[in-house]
């Protein structure tokens, strides 16, 4: 008994105009049949129920002409997914997150771009430089091949370019005490992904998309707040670390890579 009530006063609450409108009409429709009120009564009754037929239809079309602007911007401009996705890939901004947080995470094809200028920023920081944690593509991996192809670029260029990076990694990793760490990986990855304080409540994450024959800065992304997109926050996070567990690294710098 108590859970038919609960459910009649969810519903009555969600359609209050509806149920009004039966409360009305059916007293009314019952009176003019068996004659059991005058006419004044009964015609009064049923301005009322017009009345609120008309008051449900407005707030009916009113509800569609907000979802109708939600689809007619779908093409516009203004459109959620052009908030959403971004392009034109601030470099300047990436190596400020980093340096400003006190530990990040990096993973990417090779990191050809943004490499070079947050390698010198490091050397002169090394001291006081953020944890940071680097994922990139092994250069004797054969999916290099097809990042390459990609890319449209020589696979030697692209050789090169990764294996001159983890040499600079190696000697940031011993130059830092461990607070720099790198590890590589044998297959293309699907996005590059930056974390930066991914475990305080202001934490965020930047996705860059991969993309086919397109420059670097037409590439979209996405930026992602631990406090206002916490489900996909999360799935991301927890992306960058099964890639980083999934990866192994020797010693001596070597690249070594866990297979299930």
């Amino acid at each position: 008994m108590k859970k038919n009530i609960s459910k009649f006063w969810v519903g009555f609450k969600k359609d209050f105009d509806i149920y009004i409108n039966l409360f009305v009409a059916i007293p009314t429709a019952i009176f003019s049949i068996f004659q059991i009120s005058n006419q004044n009564i009964i015609l009064s009754l049923l301005l009322t129920t017009t009345s609120l037929i008309s008051l449900s239809l407005l707030k009916n079309r009113q509800t569609n002409r907000k979802y109708q602007g939600f689809i007619s911007e779908i093409g516009n401009d203004n459109s959620l997914t052009n908030h959403v996705l971004k392009q034109n890939f601030n470099q300047t901004e990436i190596t400020d997150l980093v340096m400003s947080s006190s530990h990040c995470f990096i993973s990417g094809l090779g990191l050809t771009i943004l490499f070079p200028t947050l390698n010198a920023l490091i050397e002169k920081n090394i001291e006081n430089c953020p944890k940071i944690k680097f994922l990139l593509m092994d250069p004797n991996a054969n999916a290099v091949k097809i990042a390459a192809f990609r890319a449209k670029i020589p696979v030697s260029e692209l050789t090169n370019e990764l294996t001159s990076n983890i040499n600079k990694l190696e000697n940031l990793t011993k130059k830092s005490c461990g607070r720099i760490q790198y590890k590589t990986i044998d297959y293309l990855p699907h996005c590059n992904l930056f974390g930066f304080n991914t475990n305080l409540p202001h934490g965020r994450i930047i996705v860059h998309f991969a993309s086919w024959r397109t420059s670097h800065l037409e590439r979209p992304f996405i930026e992602l707040e631990k406090g206002r997109d916490s489900k996909w926050f999360d799935y991301y996070n927890n992306q960058f670390y099964m890639m980083w567990e999934a990866s192994g690294l020797s010693g001596n710098g070597a690249t070594v890579v866990k297979r299930k």
